[in-house]
């Protein structure tokens, strides 16, 4: 994960302090060559290491007790991350990862898709089907509701467009983890508020059916 600008890992690192991560291994920083530097942040044994070598940031996953670093990228690839938005893939792949999924990640033999169910066509479309129905009813409450709300959350930096980002990433969540979840592999994660500020995904006008 080496395309990542100055101003994402700057999210990123937010999401961390925000998420309960703790900063255990600062190295480097803006007094560095280059402004190098690698942190290490740690949440319930699950590590996440930002690198940055002259102007380029990687970020990579561990657990606590092994020296096996994983890309992100590759680690929500192996998941079925959809996200391209690299802190909505680090908030699922580093809420997805334990023990037990770290090792099978970590062996590169394929064993991670053996463990897992096969995905289902079937509830893939449902969640397409029943989120573009839903979206003619939650768009216009959710606009009404910006207007109560717009005054706090344009403090934080909050746009219109990037609230209903939010309000659909958890309409989509609430259909994999409700009345789909049995179609559903792996479902989506709800997103908090808190991190409204960080959303990268956008409604389009074709969403709705």
């Amino acid at each position: 994960m080496s395309d990542v600008s100055d101003e994402v890992a700057v999210g990123l690192r937010i999401w961390l302090t925000r998420n309960q991560f703790e900063l255990v291994a600062p190295v480097g920083g803006d007094s560095a060559s280059f402004g190098d530097r690698q942190d290490t942040w740690d949440r319930n044994g699950t590590r996440v290491r930002l690198t940055r070598d002259r102007g380029q940031w990687w970020c990579d996953l561990s657990r606590l007790g092994s020296n096996v670093w994983l890309d992100l990228d590759d680690v929500a690839g192996a998941l079925g991350v959809k996200f391209t938005d690299p802190v909505e893939r680090l908030a699922t792949a580093a809420s997805s990862i334990d023990d037990r999924v770290f090792d099978a990640l970590s062996t590169g033999d394929g064993t991670y898709q053996q463990m897992q169910p096969r995905n289902s066509a079937i509830g893939g479309v449902l969640v397409l089907a029943s989120r573009g129905l839903l979206l003619w009813v939650v768009v216009p409450v959710a606009s009404v509701v910006w207007l109560a709300v717009a005054l706090p959350l344009r403090k934080r930096g909050v746009t219109f467009f990037q609230y209903l980002g939010w309000v659909d990433l958890n309409l989509i969540a609430f259909l994999q983890r409700g009345p789909l979840r049995p179609l559903v592999r792996r479902p989506a994660s709800f997103v908090p508020s808190i991190d409204m500020p960080s959303v990268a995904h956008r409604l389009r006008t074709a969403d709705p059916a």
